[in-house]
């Protein structure tokens, strides 16, 4: 059977799901319920409207991914791992340690990622897939919430595609008195050849304080994909993290936060000679190209209970978070450049709630400021510096801005009806000091600014207690930043991307509907969008060459469209098995230059996701026994751009071949305070990669993961 007839299948399945979810009622069986480690849809969500609602109400395509997922049993060795089986989300990786989510056709900057509500995005976030988010450690979190479409009414600048907020781990409330206890875990991987340890100490006072700490190490090797070892893949990382919570009065809690990332030498390896042909794919010619990367976030937060009479909750925010990098090359001549940058941003989050004879308010202001210092240095093949450039991967000695306020309104309207809309106003200015002047070199500067409106309106139908109809209109927008205006670094393969001034702000308009159903039985989501595309900053080719690479700059070109469905089912066949299963197929298309020539032309989105799909079965016994098996296929992917047909050191000729990957796993409580899963993943030892990767993913992989609690 080929991959698209498997697919066919699986949303046969998922379709039928979905229409069951919403007809028939049954008891759940409550011991079952406690052990089920999937998600339902009365699980408590915040990103959607920025108040505690459930999946089920919520108005729209929302998904939970919770800590068995990413910091407990089944804990992957990254964020990248948790995201794959989300309804329209394809994850992308350039190379070991580089992910970035595709989300309803975008990704980059153009889909706006949180740690607890605090932007992780900034003005250095480039076009197409980024690794920011590798540098966000699993093992910290208590679970991610990913709102599928438009969140800028909330969320402001980059909330386009999609928001992926991570939530840490939370300090759990104890007995009256002083309490504490540790959690020790490892985990290791045969193909992903991988070794993670992590010790997680968190104590407290009752419930007037609480706090926890986390510090692990993680090891990657060289991967062995399906065809063999893929050399120079693997790197280093360590993780510090720690959150403390402090009940002050009945009224008043403060939280205190802080992670730290390190990783070094993250290889880009597809830029490399050691890169290993896929189909057809070409091998780079650099000798080396590794990344160390490094992030550092803290925070305090003050909630607040009946501040003011006219509102029940107030909650602020202040943030201090760095983000750096360090590129090392040597080309192929042997001469070496060094490039970077470090990114300090100053945040302060505001957001009251109110309940009014007009609905509940939910309102507020957010404000960032980046600080940029950015450089590159070119050196000999002796090693001697030869060069200091004006600039590094963007502009250098620059600030970015961003200031919004919004406000939202949920209204009952009776008869199972409640309104959602919201809007929001943002202003977005950069102040670029060092800028390297594409056609003279010379060192120029750049000041600008942007404001922008955007709103949303959504209507959920109750029609019964177990069926919610939704639908909507939402907008989102994305301020041109310091990579968009001034970024001069390589783009794709054989590209370098120069300074380009004078950019709008992209934006969408998403047109959704969806239902959201469950039974005592079966719970199933599905939803139906069609974006609007316009002003998207897009790549193109100018017919100059810079050092030895063709010359791409950027313009506000892109109109077009993405559109498509997702969908997900899960079926409690008995007390002890459990069916799941999702999916998701989008088609897109927005107006580029795929060549010099000032012609437009309107192409497929760049590395468009194919249709996708998985499904699984899962066994769970009163013993806590826990035994599961899935398989997760894509289509071919071969709607191509004209730059995907360039981007030969990543994507096949001709488009990348369709995939199908078989996994199991078993967790089981050895004993009080010993938990151990074990599991194989691709079992066919299938080589295959992600469309548009740099590499392949692993092959066979058989991993274990050890939990001792005490």
């Amino acid at each position: 059977m080929n991959t698209k007839a498997t697919l066919s299948i699986l949303f046969l399945y998922l379709l039928v799901g979905a229409s069951l979810a919403a007809a028939a009622e049954s008891a759940v069986d409550s011991e079952i319920d406690a052990l089920l480690t999937d998600v339902r849809l009365d699980e408590t969500v915040v990103t959607p409207t920025r108040g505690v609602e459930t999946l089920f109400t919520t108005p729209y395509a929302t998904t939970v991914v919770p800590p068995t997922e990413l910091s407990g049993a089944r804990a992957p060795r990254s964020i990248a791992r948790a995201l794959e089986a989300i309804p329209g989300v394809m994850v992308q990786k350039t190379g070991y340690g580089q992910a970035s989510p595709y989300i309803r056709g975008l990704t980059g900057f153009r889909n706006l990622m949180l740690i607890d509500g605090i932007r992780l995005n900034n003005s250095v976030f480039r076009d197409g897939p980024n690794q920011y988010l590798a540098t966000v450690n699993n093992l910290s979190l208590r679970s991610l919430e990913l709102v599928r479409g438009p969140g800028s009414v909330l969320y402001g600048s980059d909330a386009m595609g999609g928001t992926l907020n991570l939530l840490p781990l939370q300090p759990i409330a104890g007995p009256d008195g002083y309490g504490w206890g540790a959690e020790i875990l490892t985990r290791f991987a045969s193909a992903e050849r991988s070794a993670i340890g992590r010790l997680t100490v968190q104590g407290g006072s009752g419930h007037e304080f609480g706090f926890i700490l986390g510090a692990d190490r993680k090891q990657f090797g060289d991967l062995d994909a399906g065809s063999g070892r893929l050399p120079e893949t693997g790197y280093d990382e360590a993780n510090f993290d720690g959150r403390a919570i402090w009940s002050v009065t009945d009224d008043l809690d403060l939280t205190f936060a802080f992670q730290h990332n390190t990783q070094w030498n993250v290889p880009r390896t597809h830029k490399t000679i050691y890169s290993v042909p896929f189909h057809g794919t070409t091998v780079g010619s650099e000798l080396r190209r590794d990344l160390d990367q490094s992030r550092t976030l803290l925070f305090v937060r003050a909630d607040v209970a009946d501040p003011f009479s006219f509102a029940e909750s107030l909650g602020v925010t202040l943030s201090w978070h760095q983000q750096e990098e360090d590129r090392d090359r040597v080309k192929s001549s042997g001469k070496s450049d060094r490039s970077g940058f470090s990114v300090n941003t100053i945040g302060l989050l505001a957001q009251m709630v109110s309940e009014t004879g007009i609905g509940t308010l939910t309102y507020g202001l957010d404000a960032y400021r980046d600080f940029v210092d950015s450089y590159s240095r070119k050196y000999d093949t002796a090693g001697n510096l030869t060069s200091v450039g004006i600039q590094g991967p963007v502009a250098d000695n620059s600030t970015y801005d961003l200031l919004g306020i919004f406000i939202q309104d949920q209204v009952d309207l009776g008869s199972g009806l409640v309104l959602t809309a919201g809007l929001r106003g943002t202003y977005a200015a950069v102040d670029a000091k060092n800028v390297a002047d594409p056609m003279t070199g010379e060192k120029v500067s750049l000041d600008d600014s942007w404001t922008a409106a955007v709103g949303n309106i959504r209507l959920a139908w109750f029609a019964t207690e177990n069926l919610n109809l939704y639908g909507g209109v939402s907008q989102g927008f994305r301020a041109p930043n310091l990579s968009d205006l001034t970024r001069l670094d390589s783009a794709r393969s054989n590209e370098i991307e120069t300074p380009s001034p004078n950019l709008d702000p992209e934006r969408v308009v998403t047109f959704e509907i969806g239902a959201k159903g469950r039974t005592g039985d079966l719970s199933g989501q599905i939803s139906l969008y069609h974006t609007l595309l316009s002003d998207l900053i897009m790549r193109h080719p100018t017919g100059r060459e810079v050092d030895g690479e063709m010359e791409v700059t950027k313009s506000n070109v892109g109109d077009g469209f993405a559109q498509g469905i997702e969908l997900t089912a899960d079926w409690n066949m008995t007390a002890e098995f459990r069916l799941f299963g999702g999916g998701g197929y989008i088609n897109g298309k927005a107006d580029t230059f795929p060549t010099s020539a000032p012609i437009k032309r309107r192409e497929y989105l760049d590395r468009l996701p194919p249709l996708q799909g998985y499904l699984g079965l899962e066994y769970v016994n009163v013993s806590g026994l826990i035994l599961g098996a899935e398989v997760r296929a894509a289509d071919k992917a071969d709607r191509l751009s004209t730059r995907d047909k360039s981007d030969t050191q990543r994507i096949p000729p001709g488009g990348t071949p369709g995939w199908a990957a078989v996994n199991f796993w078993a967790t089981y409580p050895v004993c009080e305070g010993f938990l151990l899963s074990v599991g194989v993943d691709n079992i066919a030892n299938k080589d295959y990669r992600i469309h548009g990767s740099g590499q392949n993913e692993p092959g066979r992989n058989f991993w274990l993961t050890a939990i001792i609690s005490f």
